[in-house]
């Protein structure tokens, strides 16, 4: 398990193998500070105000036993390019420090679920780990 501080986002995020399903990350986000389930709808208003959204992925795989799997990801910002949107992402399958992107119609198809924000409270962050 790895912790890595990510200035941009206001938060420590623990990158490790371990699922959890939406209330799991609900109740993880409550525990540190304030967390708010957000639309779809409203992914580019939140991110355009500078707070981070841990979404649901689900794909394909090649085990026929279980074709789908899901992933959680942090998007972190979104713009337009050549006048289509685009979301940037942190995965913790790769490097905390590598960013991925997906079209606004890639996300479409991937999303699982609604996304979740994490807003820190005074006092209710992880210290940084020194």
């Amino acid at each position: 398990m790895k912790w890595y501080r990510l200035p941009f986002l206001g938060v420590i995020v623990c990158f490790a193998i371990i699922v959890f399903t939406a209330r799991e990350i609900v109740m993880v986000v409550e525990a540190f500070g304030r967390g708010q389930v957000v639309a779809t709808a409203d992914f580019v208003q939140t991110l355009m105000d500078r707070k981070a959204i841990i979404v649901g992925l689900e794909y394909a795989t090649s085990d026929p036993k279980k074709p789908l799997t899901g992933h959680s990801v942090v998007l972190t910002k979104t713009f337009l390019h050549n006048g289509d949107r685009w979301y940037e992402m942190v995965n913790s399958q790769t490097s905390p420090w590598k960013r991925q992107y997906l079209s606004e119609d890639e996300l479409k198809t991937l999303l699982f679920r609604k996304g979740i924000v994490y807003n820190p409270e005074p006092g209710t962050s992880v210290k940084e780990l020194k």
